[in-house]
């Protein structure tokens, strides 16, 4: 019995991960939107990030709309809308969390990573 328990564990963590992998692989399209001007004052804390970081994440489409408040919008891979979070009241992190989690990443963090990695061997 104690063979078959670790068999369909072992089956059940595996469908977990295939799960997860493919939540990451169906976004055709994110969307970040948010307003560029005064609209941003209740928000300064993602100013920065809007600005100029989310511009880095592959995939990751940054729309300026007047008066709309700082929200991710994921699209299917048939262009449908399928998730979207308003971000206002989140910490930078979280929202890079939540870029993560959906399998955005910055353009050339893994270079960055090499060179760090060069740099810091002795």
């Amino acid at each position: 019995m104690g063979r078959h328990f670790v068999s369909y564990f072992l089956i059940f963590l595996l469908c977990l991960t295939e799960i997860g992998l493919s939540r990451r692989a169906h976004w055709k399209k994110t969307q970040l939107i948010a307003c560029e001007g005064c609209g941003m004052a209740p928000y300064k804390h993602l100013q920065p990030f809007i600005r100029y970081e989310a511009k880095k994440y592959q995939g990751l489409e940054v729309t300026f709309i007047p008066n709309e408040p700082p929200q991710l919008v994921f699209f299917d891979s048939r262009g449908r809308e399928s998730e979207r979070l308003h971000i206002g009241r989140m910490r930078v992190e979280e929202v890079r969390d939540i870029l993560a989690d959906h399998g955005l990443s910055k353009s050339g963090v893994q270079q960055e990573e090499q060179q760090r990695n060069v740099i810091a061997r002795p």
